[in-house]
């Protein structure tokens, strides 16, 4: 990612059932809960319960975080949105309330940095560009659901290709083969996408105010 801010001539895709990480990471609290959702999950290292309140980032992962989110405001980037993939949240959310991992204070917080991500991307649909380098940047929601997460970023210097894995990780490929097979799936949901960026105001008010309710709701 630092390579891509020194380049000119950069895109990127993403089709995603979670929230894209670019969008997310700047929020601590919203970060936070992810790894600590991939603690609880998958981490084998771990012996002791997982808690929300007992997940920490340090502070050289924190740097990288925000290192990546300014990195990434350097790409031309197409989100497609599983039209789901703040559902899925509300249930991991209530989940982890339910086995008493994660309180009712806990919760607030995140909703509350939810509801300033949701703000802050409602804003970019509308400009259609990243306000500190002006890259573009389109929103489109899927009206059918993802098997999995993929994205792709194409530079002069290099093709890559991402398979979203285990919450926070992923699977990456240089392969030129894969990378054109992602970057067409990608292109190819488009198709069964409503675009929500710029001129398209109606469609983009109703789904972000029903992603605001959705998240009042939990």
């Amino acid at each position: 990612m630092r390579l891509v801010k020194e380049q000119d001539d950069i895109s990127g895709g993403e089709a995603t059932k979670s929230i894209p990480q670019p969008l997310y990471l700047k929020y601590e609290t919203i970060s936070r809960f992810f790894l600590f959702k991939w603690l609880y999950q998958y981490d084998p290292e771990v012996r002791e319960p997982v808690t929300f309140a007992s997940t920490r980032i340090p502070a050289a992962l924190r740097e990288a975080q925000l290192q990546n989110v300014a990195y990434a405001r350097h790409v031309d980037t197409l989100y497609i949105l599983d039209n789901l993939m703040f559902d899925y949240l509300k249930r991991d959310i209530s989940y982890f309330k339910e086995i008493r991992i994660l309180t009712c204070e806990e919760i607030e917080q995140v909703k509350t940095e939810l509801l300033e991500l949701v703000d802050e991307m409602e804003q970019l649909a509308e400009r259609g560009y990243f306000p500190e380098t002006r890259k573009k940047v389109r929103f489109y929601v899927s009206n059918i659901n993802f098997d999995n997460s993929y994205c792709y970023i194409k530079t002069p210097v290099m093709d890559l290709s991402l398979i979203k894995a285990y919450t926070i990780n992923v699977i990456a490929s240089f392969d030129e083969t894969t990378f054109q097979m992602v970057k067409r799936h990608i292109r190819s949901l488009m198709k069964s996408s409503i675009l929500i960026s710029e001129s398209n105001m109606m469609e983009r008010i109703v789904y972000f105010d029903k992603q605001r309710e959705l998240i009042k709701s939990i």
